[in-house]
């Protein structure tokens, strides 16, 4: 199976969803598009770890070690980025899911982003001013 990782949403009016529910129903991504300025946290769970990005604060964690990237959060708008690439490997024509998790806000009218990259052996966290 090529998508290894699990989304969860938290909102701001304290509600969540789950990618899936208790008997295996599958909630599509494009419900959190239609709430995207309403997400307060997005996590992905898979492989025992977590990736979590929180959009109140502007923190990526990883397993509850929590990355903080700006002194003051509440001057800043984060919105979430969130999305997967397929790749096939060859020799073989497996396929590979990647994972891209963060947010970006807009500071001095330049868009910020930080990322994770999430591969099944390794995750870098990718500055993109």
């Amino acid at each position: 199976m090529s998508d290894w990782l699990k989304w969860e949403c938290a909102f701001k009016d304290g509600t969540t969803i789950n990618q899936f529910d208790e008997t295996g129903f599958e909630t599509t991504f494009k419900i959190v598009q239609e709430k995207i300025n309403e997400v307060t946290v997005f996590k992905l769970i898979g492989n025992e770890n977590t990736y979590l990005v929180n959009l109140l604060n502007g923190s990526i964690s990883v397993n509850n070690q929590v990355i903080h990237f700006f002194e003051d959060p509440n001057e800043h708008n984060f919105r979430l980025i969130f999305f997967k690439r397929r790749l096939v490997s060859p020799p073989s024509t497996s396929i590979n899911t990647d994972y891209y998790l963060g947010f970006q806000t807009t500071i001095n009218e330049r868009n910020q982003k930080k990322l994770l990259k999430i591969t099944h052996s390794k995750i870098f966290l990718v500055n993109e001013s």
